[in-house]
């Protein structure tokens, strides 16, 4: 097998240098001891970094917004959008819901209720279980306090602890109909994010309307080892990107086709990254910036440990020092004008919850570098119902359908191509952090 090559990138900085050396050997050995020891080298080189580590070298400082007025707010939003905004606490909780037309505020089940029901949803969709039950419990106790939501066709979700890892596409009405079949759902970690979003002047670029990474390969003779997860009762639990026993990477067998098939809908000019191209090295090297879509197919982890290691998982080329690891703190550097980012990986929704801060996760890392919107998964699904979610969203992102839109269309298409079949486990996995209510415009 290859190994990491000594000389790297002269830009790079040492000490991100000797992270990408570290992390390159963890993926490559299943020795306890090694792990160990690596592991350890690995944090000490990381608390070296110091705060650029948090944003990757070589970004700028960033540009710190006041809270956005609630009337700045209103004015953003569409007719029949509601912006529902959750706290979560004991004994009760709250949530808000805006409209163009006025703001009301309702009380809630507790938390802990709350929390406790999610868990159990949750844990009935990923064994693929019926969860009529549970989902209506929480689509009464989230949102049939709500009279406004008769009148919305587009939900936009601020979720609060552990509702950012709650599906509401899924949830069940009192007509037993998922919730996706009526409105158009997105999420936002915050009303001011929204408003940046709808408000921030696009920049005036020579767009490139697609750039599709995927069919990674990830070395000869080598494993890629990474974090095993673990469902228990009280929800999902993550170890970390490099705990000491690992598992084993599995090739996904349609991402090839995923990309190329997407790449043929968006039409000219999309560029893709295959196979032996698909690097983190050859990734970084494009001109990032003017890419509308920005489209990965490929592993993705989530460390709730240390969330600024959260990555993609690309492949390493032996003339770089990269580690094949496109990881947050470095996504965070980036400097995006995407209208959307889509990871089609595992669990890149997932992350670590830090109260009033929200989630700290790849999303989050896009978000800060410029996308407007992404498309992330909060669990693994299969490679068959996730190509087939995937073209039916480009085919209608192609047409002129807004993002949010899109992709509740797509997933209505799933339920009726495969009926029965299509348990919310395949489908309500993936949702748009952002501004989902904009076209893209292809230039078709």
């Amino acid at each position: 097998g290859r190994y990491a090559p000594e000389e790297g990138n002269p830009d790079q900085n040492p000490v991100e240098a000797e992270i990408a050396r570290l992390q390159w050997r963890l993926m490559r050995t299943a020795s306890h001891k090694e792990r160990k020891d690596l592991l350890g080298k690995l944090f000490e080189a990381e608390e070296k970094l110091g705060p650029s580590f948090e944003t990757g070298r070589h970004s700028v400082h960033p540009v710190v917004f006041e809270p956005a007025a609630l009337a700045d707010v209103q004015s953003t939003l569409a007719a029949g959008e509601l912006l529902i905004e959750y706290i979560l606490d004991e004994p009760e909780s709250y949530c808000m819901a805006i409209s163009r037309e006025g703001t009301h505020i309702y009380c809630i089940e507790g938390k802990r209720q709350i929390e406790k029901w999610i868990d159990e949803f949750n844990e009935s969709i990923q064994e693929r279980r019926s969860t009529t039950a549970e989902a209506h419990k929480l689509y009464r106790a989230l949102l049939g306090p709500i009279p406004e939501l008769s009148q919305a066709n587009r939900l936009t979700i601020v979720p609060d602890s552990r509702l950012h890892l709650l599906s509401f596409d899924a949830l069940v009405n009192d007509h037993e109909e998922y919730l996706v079949q009526q409105h158009v759902i997105t999420y936002v970690p915050s009303g001011t994010v929204l408003h940046l979003l709808r408000t921030l002047p696009k920049q005036s670029l020579d767009y490139i309307p697609f750039l599709g990474v995927g069919d990674v390969f990830y070395g000869e003779g080598t494993s890629v080892v990474v974090q095993k997860t673990h469902l228990t009762r009280g929800g999902s639990q993550f170890a970390g990107l490099f705990d000491l026993e690992g598992d084993h990477l599995k090739p996904l067998s349609s991402a090839r086709r995923e990309v190329v098939t997407l790449a043929r809908i968006i039409g000219p000019g999309s560029k893709t990254l295959l196979g032996n191209h698909a690097t983190e090295t050859e990734v970084k090297a494009q001109p990032l910036s003017r890419f509308r879509i920005l489209h990965f197919a490929a592993h993705g982890i989530a460390d709730t440990v240390f969330p600024r290691r959260s990555s993609i998982v690309l492949g390493s080329s032996p003339y770089s020092s990269d580690d094949g690891l496109l990881q947050s703190w470095e996504i965070s550097s980036f400097r995006l004008n995407a209208d959307l980012v889509t990871l089609s990986a595992c669990e890149t929704k997932i992350g670590r919850l830090q109260g009033e801060e929200g989630i700290s996760n790849l999303v989050r890392a896009f978000l800060f570098a410029g996308a407007r919107s992404v498309v992330a998964s909060s669990w693994a699904t299969e490679d068959m119902f996730t190509l087939a979610l995937m073209e039916q969203f480009y085919r209608h992102l192609a047409s002129g359908t807004d993002k949010g839109a899109a992709l509740q269309q797509a997933k209505l298409d799933l339920m009726e191509r495969f009926g029965a079949d299509a348990l919310p486990y395949h489908w309500a996995s993936f949702s748009i952090v952002g501004d989902g209510s904009s076209a893209i415009d292809l230039g078709h």
